[in-house]
């Protein structure tokens, strides 16, 4: 499921879930805006097509955050050389058209979920041990894979040494 709408004189074509970057909106981050200039909608090989716009269509969007770009470099040096636009981030929740609402497919599991039936995931393993991640720091896990002694690591983190081997 797809449809063509139309925000801020430019076209998009969106699918549910999808993330997209437009010129701002007047909208604060977590909002949930509604467009209504929906111009197509297609589907398993149907298409329809509005003139101009669908009269029973709508995307319904969330806003995940409003950001400016970084300032690029440029080839000289101007006291007001760049200009940044801002833009709104937004993920298609839901395209309602011809009475019917369609939403992006639920995943089987998710990945916390999969890790928990795993048996030994999320383990770091060097050589023969097995050693749970969330039972290390960062020195012991760095001195577990490295196979340097951990106290020679911190060591070498405060001193900014090297470990003699």
């Amino acid at each position: 499921m797809f449809a063509v709408i139309r925000i801020g004189g430019r076209k998009y074509r969106v699918r549910p879930n999808a993330v997209l970057k437009v010129d701002k909106l007047q909208a604060e981050s977590g909002a949930t805006v509604t467009f209504t200039d929906v111009l197509e909608v297609g589907s398993e090989g149907n298409l329809t097509i509005g003139s101009p716009v669908l009269a029973d269509a709508l995307v319904a969007a969330t806003v995940l955050a409003q950001e400016r770009p970084d300032e690029g470099d440029t080839a000289k040096k101007h006291r007001r050389n760049s200009r940044r636009q801002t833009a709104t981030v937004l993920r298609v929740a839901s395209i309602t058209a011809g009475g019917k609402t369609f939403t992006a497919e639920p995943t089987a599991t998710s990945p916390s979920a999969e890790s928990a039936a795993v048996p030994g995931a999320g383990a770091i393993s060097a050589g023969d041990i097995a050693v749970p991640a969330a039972a290390l720091d960062a020195t012991e896990s760095a001195g577990v894979i490295s196979g340097v002694d951990p106290t020679e690591v911190e060591r070498a983190e405060t001193d900014n040494t090297a470990p003699q081997e």
